[in-house]
């Protein structure tokens, strides 16, 4: 408290542009004093601002985790979609390849004898000429090589299932 006494005495001993300075100084601070919170107030949002902005991006931030969720089962739905068509072609596949191959089969059991027709030179004579007689006689063909190879492809597509 004694410096407010000792105040004057301080004031005398300085010059008249110190004291011009000391009061602008002085007249400065009152007004920032005054004038800084309207200008803080100014800058700054207010805080009800703040929460209608926060509450809007938690509400944009809650649609897109839908659309994420929305989206993500529609990755999953189409993944599986698609899976399902591939074993399904697979097995169409498959399929195709018994039924060639019960044909094969068929077709190679059908042709394993072959009738060949053989031809005498002289025709056979009697008391009526006839025309010569053409006997047949049986042949054993190859056995055929697609079989095996079907069955390969059989074994490719069920190994990769």
């Amino acid at each position: 408290m004694s410096f407010f006494k000792e105040i004057p005495q301080i004031l005398s001993e300085f010059s008249k542009t110190q004291k011009l300075m000391a009061l602008i100084l002085l007249l400065f601070t009152i007004i920032i004093i005054t004038i800084s919170p309207s200008i803080i107030s100014t800058i700054t949002l207010d805080r009800k601002d703040l929460e209608n902005k926060i509450e809007n991006k938690q509400g944009e931030v809650d649609n897109l985790k839908i659309l994420l969720e929305e989206l993500d089962s529609t990755i999953r739905t189409n993944q599986k979609n698609c899976t399902n068509e591939i074993v399904k072609r697979e097995n169409e596949f498959l399929l195709m390849l018994k039924e060639i191959k019960r044909e094969a089969i068929n077709n190679e059991k059908a042709n394993n004898l072959v009738l060949e027709k053989f031809q005498y030179n002289e025709p056979i004579l009697d008391s009526v000429v006839f025309l010569p007689q053409v006997p047949q006689v049986p042949r054993v063909e190859k056995k055929s090589t697609v079989i095996p190879k079907i069955e390969e492809c059989e074994k490719k597509i069920k190994a990769q299932k």
